[in-house]
C-alpha cells in the first residue's frame, strides 16, 4: 500500500519555546509568571514527519482535563514560556487539517507521559509523535494537461488513467495519462488511437482498462469497445457495443463481466436495456433488462459481488433517488430510496464493502457536494464529509476497492483538472 511519510529515527527537537498555563487566566495572550515550573516539549518521532505543518499543543491535567490549547504552533515558534503551577500534567499534540488537505502535508499526534511539576524548573517532555492516515478527500497534484469535463478514467491497482474529454469550444481530446497514487505524480502516456471523443464510460477488470460508447466530434453515439493494457502502454478494439448508440448510460464490472446499459438514444428516449461482454469469447450477450423505469444518468459501483445503481433521470427531466442492486445469481432487486437529495450522474465507490455516493447534477444549475456511504449488512446511509473541491458537473470518478478518487469537471464558466482522491474514515474505537 502507499505511504506518506518516510522513516525517521532521531529525536525531533523541533522549538526551544516553553509552554505554561495559568488556570485562573482568560482566552489570548498568557502572563509570564515567575517561580513557577514550565515545560520544553521535545516531539521524539519515528515513523512521522512534521515538516512546516502547523499543530496544537494542549495541556491536560491528571484527570485528563483540557486546560488550554495552543493553536496553530510552527516550528518557526520559539523562546515562548508560560507557568505551569505546581501538579501533574501531560501534554497532547495534534496537527492542524488545512481545509483542503493535500498529499504534501504532515498529519500526526503524540500524547506525552504525565509528568509532574514541582518547583521552579524547566523540564523537557517528550512527545512520541505518530503519522495519522488521511481521511476522506485529499487534493493531489493537479493534472498537467488542459481542464476539461466528460473525460474517461479508471483505476488499476494504484495508478489512474484518465484523457479523452472535451471543452467549452467543443474540442475533444485524445491525449491519455497516468497518475502514480504512490509517487503523486503524472506522465504522459500514448494517445488513444481511436477518434477523438467525450463523455465514453470507463471502467477497469483483470488488470486491463476498458473505454466504451461515448460522443464523436460530431456529436454521435459511438458503440466501440477498447482495451488498455499498461503493461506496454497499449489499445486494442474489441466487439462493438450490441445495443443502440446512446449516452449517459452506466457501467459496472461484475463477475469478471463488464456490464453496460440503460442510458439515452438521441437525446430524448430512455433506455432499459443492459448487456454483459465476455473478454475471453470477445462476445456480447442481453442480459434482463432493467426493471424500473426507463434511466439515464445512474452512477454505479460494485461491492461484495452486487452491483448497485443510484438515482438517475426518468421520463427524460425528472431526477430520481432510486437504488437497485443487480446481481448475476439473483438478478435484479430494488432498494429503500437513497436519503439526499435527487440527482444524477454523481460520484460513487465501492471501498472496503461500503458504497459511497454523492456529488452529481442535482439540478440544472447546482452540483452537489454532499457524500454518502451505505452499509449493505443493515442497509444504512450515513452523510460524511462534503467534497472539499469547488462544486461541478460532469466530474470523472473511480475507485479500486481500497481508495477512490473523483476531479476535473465543469462548474459556470471554470472547467477543473484538479485531482481528489477520498480515503475511508478510520474508525476510531
Amino acid at each position: 500500500m502507499l505511504k506518506f511519510t518516510r522513516q525517521l529515527s532521531f529525536l525531533v527537537v523541533l522549538f526551544g519555546f516553553l509552554f505554561g498555563f495559568t488556570a485562573c487566566q482568560d482566552e489570548g495572550e498568557k502572563e509570564i509568571v515567575t517561580g513557577k515550573g514550565a515545560i520544553k516539549v521535545v516531539l521524539v518521532s519515528s515513523t512521522a514527519q512534521i515538516g512546516t505543518t502547523p499543530f496544537d499543543v494542549t495541556i491536560l491535567n491528571a484527570k485528563n482535563q483540557v486546560l488550554y490549547t495552543f493553536t496553530g504552533v510552527t516550528t518557526a515558534d520559539s523562546d515562548k514560556s508560560y507557568a505551569l503551577e505546581p501538579g501533574e500534567y501531560k501534554v497532547s499534540i495534534r496537527s492542524k487539517r488545512s481545509e483542503v488537505l493535500q498529499i504534501t502535508d504532515h498529519l500526526f499526534s503524540g500524547t506525552s507521559d504525565f509528568f509532574v511539576i514541582t518547583s521552579a524548573q524547566t523540564i523537557d517532555i517528550p512527545v512520541p509523535t505518530h503519522a495519522e492516515p488521511f481521511e476522506q478527500w485529499v487534493r493531489v497534484a493537479d493534472a498537467p494537461f488542459s481542464p476539461r469535463y466528460g473525460s474517461t478514467s479508471f483505476i488499476i491497482d494504484s495508478t489512474i488513467y484518465v484523457g479523452l474529454g472535451a471543452n467549452f469550444l467543443n474540442e475533444r481530446f485524445q491525449d491519455w495519462w497516468s497518475y502514480s497514487i504512490a509517487t503523486n505524480t503524472w506522465t504522459q502516456l500514448r494517445n488513444f488511437p481511436g477518434a477523438k471523443r467525450f463523455a465514453t464510460l470507463g471502467f477497469s477488470a483483470n488488470d486491463k482498462g476498458y473505454v466504451c460508447l461515448g460522443y464523436a466530434e460530431d456529436n454521435s453515439n459511438l458503440i466501440e469497445l477498447w482495451e488498455y493494457n499498461p503493461v506496454d502502454d497499449s489499445w486494442e478494439r474489441l466487439a462493438d457495443f450490441p445495443g443502440d448508440g446512446r449516452s449517459s448510460a452506466t457501467a459496472f464490472v461484475l463477475d469478471d463481466k463488464i456490464h453496460v446499459g440503460s442510458g439515452i438514444r438521441n437525446g430524448y428516449i430512455s433506455l432499459l436495456d443492459f448487456y454483459a461482454y465476455d473478454r475471453i469469447q470477445n462476445k456480447w450477450s442481453g442480459i434482463v433488462d432493467f426493471p424500473g423505469d426507463s434511466t439515464y444518468g445512474f452512477t454505479s459501483l460494485t461491492i461484495n459481488n452486487t452491483s448497485h445503481l443510484l438515482a438517475g433521470v426518468v421520463d427524460n427531466d425528472v431526477r430520481t433517488k432510486q437504488h437497485f442492486i443487480y446481481n448475476a445469481a439473483t438478478g435484479w432487486a430494488q432498494q429503500p430510496d437513497f436519503p439526499g437529495e435527487a440527482r444524477l450522474e454523481g460520484v460513487a465507490f465501492g471501498i472496503n464493502g461500503i458504497a459511497y455516493f454523492g456529488l452529481g447534477s442535482i439540478d440544472n444549475n447546482t452540483p452537489g457536494r454532499d457524500f454518502w456511504k451505505f452499509d449493505p449488512e443493515n442497509s444504512a446511509w450515513t452523510q460524511v464529509d462534503d467534497f472539499v473541491g469547488q462544486r461541478r458537473f460532469i466530474m470523472m470518478s473511480g475507485s479500486n476497492g481500497y481508495i477512490g478518487y473523483a476531479g476535473l469537471g465543469y462548474y459556470g464558466n471554470t472547467m477543473y483538472n484538479d485531482l481528489y482522491l477520498y480515503f475511508p474514515a478510520v474508525e476510531k474505537n
